[in-house]
């Protein structure tokens, strides 16, 4: 009965705390696709299986303690607490995407934390095991009560005590990833080698001193067994404090970590309203420059009118015919100068046509072909500033790539650009030429090859924000050695949002 009970207490306890690890974890990554369901199940069960078989097992117990299975030192119990952290480490690797560094910082943090959790409870609950013994040894010295019923009374106190260990340990620890994973809520959890390093040395501290508390609780030697409080009681209160100014290490890196992440992110937005600003700085020039042109030619109009005439006169009286061809010269002047005014595109859409342009003499300046069947949306669908905004940042980036190209590689310098509706659905897609370089890093995130890495990235997250207002995609592929583009928005889900 007695191990029976101890039994389904462990199981419990186990089960709460597998729970909780999968909490922590996917707080920080995703399941891979191919565990999206099972995922959760299998994380689950290899963290009660793991902690079941290392503390219960008879076979293990005369592997990990010797024939008489007794934990003769304390120290000898901290192997179960790293092979349980090496075993969730080896199946998160499984499991979940992203880098294995996080994967290993998770892994540590959790045991880290449940090591502390429990020490500071055990240490708290050390009084209340003397209280219940102190009980029970005076109604035994009292002399009229059997001794069935004072083991009765000792296999209940001991029961009752091991109750309050798993609870309190459970419930403390619950509270602490709780706040831990609260706090992480919302938060883009990217981290750089300095910062997870930051994140993981509380916790790898944590870990150290509560393998060290194993190493030094108890031992046992010639049948004398010591225990630490016992010998120094004044230990017991350094142990609660140091446990729980572990815990609070780790808790202030995290809160630090959100902060320093919230404060990346309003940069982040601060680069984003800037280059959106930027970009209609650049429309209203293009269209500055448009009407400047066309005041100009109407204010010189009637000198360039004045001037042909007299071209013309002089070609009729001149019989060598030089006067004709400075008039036809004059012409090709004035038809270059009306083409610079003239939309190079006609999309449908006059702000459109301004962006468009500029993409195309861009194109031309660097002798790059560009191809362009792009067609505003009908109607009102979508605003054409977000619309200049997807093909602004797309299309730079687009023709940044194809002004890499060495001259050998001329032939891949092509930009191609349409656009195609279908039903509410309105779709985007580009294709550049590039040198074959896509660098990418853990989580499939393009890294830059540009010397300013500070400001890489913010035309990707102007359209990223763009589309998901439209609750839509935007995809980035490689199709026969070009760089595709593909945007998707869906009409009417920014009225209804």
């Amino acid at each position: 009965m007695k191990e029976f009970i101890y039994t389904l207490l462990s199981l419990l306890e186990y089960t709460v705390r597998a729970l909780l690890l999968l909490k922590i974890f996917r707080t920080w990554l995703p399941f891979k696709q191919s565990f999206k369901r099972t995922g959760k199940y299998i994380l689950c069960t290899q963290c009660v299986v793991t902690q079941y078989l290392l503390s219960e097992t008879r076979l293990l117990k005369r592997v990990l303690y010797g024939e008489d299975m007794m934990v003769d030192r304390s120290i000898k119990s901290a192997v179960i607490v790293i092979l349980c952290a090496a075993v969730t480490f080896v199946f998160s690797l499984w499991l979940f995407e992203g880098k294995k560094s996080v994967k290993g910082y998770l892994s540590a943090n959790f045991y880290a934390l449940l090591e502390l959790c429990r020490f500071a409870w055990y240490a708290f609950c050390i009084p209340v095991l003397h209280q219940m013994s102190a009980i029970v040894s005076a109604k035994a010295a009292e002399g009229n009560v059997s001794f069935e019923r004072v083991n009765l009374w000792l296999l209940t106190a001991e029961v009752v005590w091991n109750f309050l260990m798993g609870a309190g340990n459970c419930i403390l620890l619950y509270l602490v990833i709780s706040w831990y994973c609260r706090t992480l809520e919302g938060i883009e959890k990217k981290c750089s080698g300095a910062e997870l390093l930051f994140l993981a040395f509380p916790s790898i501290t944590g870990f150290v001193f509560c393998i060290f508390l194993r190493g030094i609780l108890y031992s046992q030697k010639e049948g004398e067994v010591r225990f630490l409080f016992e010998d120094y009681p004044g230990t017991r209160i350094l142990v609660i404090a140091l446990t729980f100014l572990m815990v609070g290490m780790i808790m202030v890196s995290i809160k630090a970590f959100t902060e320093l992440v919230k404060r990346h992110e309003e940069k982040s937005r601060l680069i984003v309203y800037e280059n959106q600003i930027e970009e209609m700085a650049q429309h209203v020039k293009d269209v500055e420059d448009l009407y400047d042109g066309i005041r100009g030619m109407r204010h010189d109009m009637k000198n360039n009118i004045y001037a042909m005439k007299l071209l013309l006169k002089e070609s009729m009286e001149d019989k060598n015919g030089a006067s004709c061809a400075e008039a036809q010269k004059y012409l090709a002047q004035m038809e270059e100068s009306l083409e610079g005014l003239d939309y190079p595109v006609h999309s449908g859409n006059p702000v459109t046509d301004v962006v468009l342009g500029r993409i195309y003499r861009q194109c031309r300046k660097e002798k790059i072909h560009f191809t362009c069947d792009f067609y505003f949306p009908k109607g009102e669908k979508f605003p054409v500033y977000d619309i200049c905004i997807l093909l602004n940042n797309a299309l730079d980036n687009a023709v940044e790539a194809c002004a890499r190209l060495t001259e050998r590689e001329g032939a891949g310098k092509k930009v191609f650009l349409r656009s195609y509706e279908k039903r509410n659905l309105f779709f985007i897609e580009i294709k550049n030429g590039f040198d074959g370089r896509l660098l990418k890093d853990d989580n499939g995130n393009f890294l830059t090859t540009k010397e300013n890495e500070g400001i890489h990235g913010i035309g990707i997250q102007n359209m990223k924000k763009c589309v998901e207002k439209y609750f839509g995609r935007i995809e980035f592929s490689v199709d026969r050695g070009y760089f595709v583009t593909k945007i998707m928005l869906q009409e009417g889900k920014e009225r209804m949002k």
